[in-house]
């Protein structure tokens, strides 16, 4: 990359799917890389075709440390993705704790939802990620948020048998008694 770049490669050129040599570094995991495309001007917020950064990528893959590189780079700790989803969902989607916890520490909004309203806690649950979503309601979390259908948190662990995370989001003090907007059906009933 170094022989390349001092030839003259164009930093920021992106491939079709609109991905820069920034971003297939990150998404792989290639530190050292990404820290020479940095020096050398690369883009930090580039996205490609998905609205996919170079920090979302690394987050969804799990790599803290390219993630921290470019969160020290000034990278955009919210910057969503075209479907709503920010670095902070994916990586709690994906169960990175270590990636989730940089993200939380660089003061990522804990409570940005999706388009399809979710929230990093709803995901968390959803994908039973019990130590995601303690570091999540630890950082005030809100534990009652619904997506747009209505559901919350506390739904969809009930629904899916996720026994850690209901009482958790219990200790948190998650309401039993909301209703789904679509059906009116609590907790419980999605338990049953």
């Amino acid at each position: 990359a170094q022989l390349l770049l001092s030839a003259g490669a164009s930093v920021d050129q992106a491939q079709n799917d609109g991905a820069t040599p920034l971003y297939v570094s990150c998404q792989n995991g290639h530190k050292d890389v990404a820290q020479l495309l940095l020096s050398a001007g690369a883009s930090v917020d580039q996205a490609n075709n998905d609205g996919a950064t170079p920090l979302f990528i690394s987050c969804q893959n799990g790599h803290t440390d390219v993630a921290q590189l470019l969160v020290s780079a000034g990278a955009s700790v919210d910057q969503a993705e075209n479907d709503g989803a920010t670095p902070l969902y994916i990586s709690c989607q994906n169960g990175h704790k270590d990636v989730a916890q940089l993200l939380l520490s660089a003061r990522a909004s804990v409570d940005q939802a999706t388009n399809d309203g979710a929230t990093p806690l709803f995901v968390s649950c959803q994908e039973g990620h019990k130590d995601v979503a303690q570091l999540l309601l630890s950082a005030r979390a809100s534990v009652d948020q619904a997506n747009n259908d209505g559901a919350t948190p506390l739904m969809v662990a009930a629904y899916l048998n996720h026994k850690p995370l209901l009482r958790t989001l219990l200790e948190h003090h998650a309401d039993p008694s909301l209703e789904r907007a679509q059906d009116g059906a609590t907790a419980l009933h999605l338990a049953a």
